[in-house]
């Protein structure tokens, strides 16, 4: 009698792993194909590109990443967010480098300019720029900060810098919706 109860202790056990074994492989997920993308990226982004002028043509031009954003050290204050693309355009607010300008690159761009982006339904990419000097932007200026922040939405292998419309919206004044002029590697 002894022997049977055990070999019914174990069937039980079988059929109890084998029912909960069927529970975890049917977890809802549909089986799919075989989904494929692009190449992973390969080590770590260590720059960011900002476009300034040579002879009045847009010039690429690389920075070095800000440090990362760090939160305030009262537990109970709010963390704060710095959109990644505006790291782009803080860096061409602040003009060209020593190395730069003895290279002959210039900005049209004011410096000190202060200028952040976000996704609006009814602008598209839209960057809000407010020049120290309150005046109205030079077309050049304009072309500099769409190439810029185009580039650093291009480097997702998602946006294309050439379809990609920004609107700038200088003192609440929204220039017409443009694209870089040309394609960005």
């Amino acid at each position: 009698m002894i022997r049977r109860n055990g070999l019914l202790s174990v069937v039980a056990l079988l059929l109890a792993g084998a029912v909960v074994g069927t529970m975890v492989a049917a977890c809802g997920i549909r089986p799919s194909t075989v989904i494929t993308g692009r190449e992973a990226p390969r080590g770590a982004v260590v720059s960011l590109t900002v476009y300034l002028l040579k002879n009045d043509a847009l010039r690429p031009t690389s920075r070095a990443l800000p440090p990362p954003t760090t939160y305030p050290s009262d537990l109970t204050a709010k963390p704060f967010y710095v959109n990644p693309h505006d790291d782009a355009l803080h860096a061409l607010a602040d003009g060209p480098t020593t190395t730069d300008a003895a290279g002959g690159l210039t900005s049209d761009v004011p410096v000190g300019t202060r200028m952040s982006s976000t996704y609006d339904d009814a602008y598209g990419n839209v960057v809000f720029a407010e020049p120290p000097d309150k005046q109205p932007l030079s077309q050049h200026a304009l072309d500099q900060i769409v190439c810029t922040l185009a580039t650093s939405y291009a480097g997702d292998g998602n946006t294309s810098s050439t379809t990609m419309k920004v609107t700038v919206i200088v003192y609440g004044r929204p220039q017409p919706k443009q694209s870089c002029p040309f394609a960005i590697p």
